[in-house]
């Protein structure tokens, strides 16, 4: 073999050599169809639940708005709104036949008034509305509910502008023979005001029985009884009449 030869295949040899020594890059492999396909199915539910997600939020806001709307809107309309009248207009026009047709029949007029808030329980459209020749007698009842410096105070500012009588109804339960305690208002200890017998009917009849006396040749008066609820309306004819003549309970109205 010749040197030009040899030299020939050493050099093909070391060019296969090379070239088996030389690597190819991978690179970046395609994607196919299929691939791509499930890429896009993959992301499209992503993307219409962010959609949804937004129009939800979207939805709730505007909710939200309209019930401040309604709301600022309910507000100044109850604002602007005038007091309604009574509901039950009814009854209440009951209610003043009734006291028309006491007025009326009435000699003189006793007005209940609770001691715990005499000034409150007043009408004065009431007390002037009485005739010239009727009298009028305020009864400051439950008196053993408050201290007796305030029924004396209470006592001063009333008498300055009509009889007034200090009264404390009986809380008896029997149908009959209830009691009454003869000893003055003023002078009555807290025993006697905590016991269930009636204080200060003496002094009240007394002066009914001076108005009748003062009468234009009649034997008897006709007495009427008024107040606001609950004040002890029924509480006090039982108490001067020493039975149960009238019904007394916790509901207003029950004795009309």
């Amino acid at each position: 073999m010749t040197r030009s030869r040899r030299r020939v295949e050493a050099s093909r040899k070391k060019r296969g050599q090379a070239r088996a020594g030389l690597r190819k890059e991978p690179g970046v492999p395609r994607l196919g169809r299929s691939a791509q396909q499930q890429q896009r199915s993959r992301s499209q539910p992503r993307r219409a639940g962010e959609v949804q997600q937004r129009s939800h939020l979207a939805a709730c806001l505007a909710d939200a708005l309209q019930r401040q709307q309604r709301f600022q809107s309910q507000e100044k309309e109850e604002e602007e709104e005038p007091p309604q009248p009574p509901q039950d207009e009814a009854s209440l026009r009951q209610f003043g036949r009734e006291l028309r047709k006491v007025l009326t029949a009435s000699d003189v007029v006793l007005e209940v008034l609770d001691a715990r808030d005499p000034q409150g329980c007043r009408s004065p459209r009431l007390e002037g509305a009485l005739r010239p020749q009727q009298r009028l007698v305020l009864v400051l009842n439950k008196i053993d509910l408050v201290p007796r410096d305030v029924v004396a105070a209470w006592l001063k500012h009333l008498r300055a502008e009509f009889p007034t009588v200090a009264f404390k109804a009986c809380t008896q339960q029997q149908s009959r023979n209830l009691k009454q305690s003869r000893v003055p208002v003023a002078t009555a200890p807290e025993e006697v005001l905590a016991m269930g017998a009636c204080v200060g009917a003496e002094s009240l009849l007394n002066i009914l029985s001076n108005y009748g006396r003062c009468g234009e040749g009649r034997s008897s008066i006709t007495v009427g009884v008024v107040g606001y609820p609950n004040v002890g309306k029924s509480s006090l004819i039982n108490s001067l009449k020493r039975s149960r003549a009238c019904g007394v309970g916790a509901m207003p109205g029950v004795t009309r």
